[in-house]
């Protein structure tokens, strides 16, 4: 037999948790964001570090594998993009749990978030969007380095 299902409880209806428990959920929030910060860098660098070594060791010994070393450096640039995406994504996700907080704790004239949740253009952080735009342009520079020798031996 069907049971019967309880009404869901609309927000205004759930009772505000403790502010202790608030603060903690803010600062689980805000290290997450710092560990994002952090993931996306560490990415980045190693990212240089292989474009550097790449440049370096191809301009001493030449560039035997040519298409290979492309080809690796496209698929890991692809990886790079759809790893800014998805922390820039979990960044404004944290962002947003913050500002509840925030808000829940009347502290918006004490603390400043540098998203605004009202805008499309400024509901992602600027510097998601260079890592962002970064990946695409590099990406684009790799494939241009792996399509352009074919097109010259037409």
């Amino acid at each position: 037999m069907r049971r019967e299902e309880e009404p869901q409880k609309s927000n205004i209806d759930k009772p505000i948790p403790d502010k202790k428990l608030l603060i903690e959920a803010f600062n689980q929030n805000w290290l997450h964001i710092r560990h994002l910060e952090n993931e996306r860098l560490h990415f980045t660098h190693i990212y240089a570090v292989l474009v550097g070594g790449i440049l370096v060791f191809g301009g001493r010994y030449g560039f035997d594998n040519y298409i290979f070393l492309v080809i690796f450096m496209l698929a890991y640039t692809f990886l790079g993009l759809i790893v800014s995406i998805k922390i820039l994504i979990e960044f404004y996700l944290h962002m947003k749990k913050i500002a509840k907080v925030i808000e829940v704790l009347n502290l918006e004239d004490y603390m400043h978030l540098s998203i605004s949740y009202k805008g499309i253009l400024t509901k992602i952080p600027m510097v998601g969007n260079a890592f962002i735009l970064f990946y695409v342009t590099m990406f684009l520079l790799w494939l241009y380095l792996l399509v352009a020798p074919l097109m010259d031996k037409r």
